[in-house]
């Protein structure tokens, strides 16, 4: 293995865990803090695994490693609809013997010799990560059609004052009362597309790289607006006050509807 990808979890960044990456000569690369999309495979995948004990332990929930290779099974067996495969075919080029085949399914096919296995098996599998390959290279197509651009408040250069919004909230405290936006920061470098380095405007000490989802654009204002002068288009306040009506006027202009017994 020459890098590890992973979230930043402490299990992941301890010091024991660096001195293993070290002596192994793993380059440890990790996630921006509360940005789970950085890892979607991953966390995707717990997600389904998640779901699926969620259906299989019991009331205590203390027995989800028993279940767990059951769950293993079925995901591994499941059909995928991008690749339009599963992932024990794409990893041993066959589909795994289950029970139900030895019953209901006919015999497995056996071969005279190994090596016209192994031809075969090499075969398989190197048409079906071509078509695997034009599935995903397709669906990537898909995405990129659908993709909606960043909007105003997100499109953010080096320079901009921006606040940092962080979900974590205090223990005993309200999320509802919470202060979820921090700040303001300065830009001070642009990583990627969609990775900043932001630096505390009074905290310069205080620098972190940050995914552009978790930043909110200040938009810099007047404090006292400026007021366009109407009174060029309209009459002086000494000449616009006119005579009003009297009761009989305006009953004459305005009769009612209905006559009063």
């Amino acid at each position: 293995m020459e890098t590890l990808y992973s979230d930043r979890g402490s299990n992941f960044l301890s010091e024991a865990m660096m001195e293993v990456y070290q002596r192994l000569g793993i380059s440890k690369r990790h996630t921006l803090s509360f940005n789970p999309q950085g890892n979607g495979l991953v966390e995707r995948l717990n997600k389904t695994l998640i779901d699926t004990l969620s259906h299989l332990v019991s009331e205590t929930q203390e027995d989800w490693c028993q279940h767990l290779p059951l769950a293993l099974m079925a995901f591994r067996n499941a059909y995928h609809r991008t690749v339009e495969e599963t992932p024990a075919f794409l990893l041993y080029g066959r589909d795994p013997v289950m029970p139900y085949d030895l019953i209901f399914s006919d015999p497995v096919r056996t071969y005279s010799d190994t090596p016209s296995y192994a031809q075969q098996l090499v075969n398989r599998l190197q048409s079906t990560y071509t078509l695997v390959k034009n599935n995903l290279e397709k669906s990537a197509d898909e995405i990129q059609k659908h993709q909606k651009p960043f909007p105003k408040s997100k499109q953010i250069c080096v320079g901009n004052l921006v606040y940092l919004h962080t979900p974590k909230i205090k223990l005993h405290t309200s999320k509802k009362l919470a202060k979820q936006n921090q700040g303001p920061f300065r830009v001070v470098k642009q990583n990627s597309l969609v990775s900043f380095e932001i630096q505390h405007i009074n905290q310069p000490s205080n620098k972190q790289t940050v995914h552009v989802n978790r930043l909110v654009k200040v938009v810099e204002r007047d404090t006292f607006p400026c007021i366009q002068d109407s009174s060029k288009n309209h009459c002086s306040s000494s000449h616009s006050l006119e005579r009003q009506p009297d009761e009989d006027e305006t009953s004459k202009l305005y009769p009612p509807l209905y006559s009063t017994l």
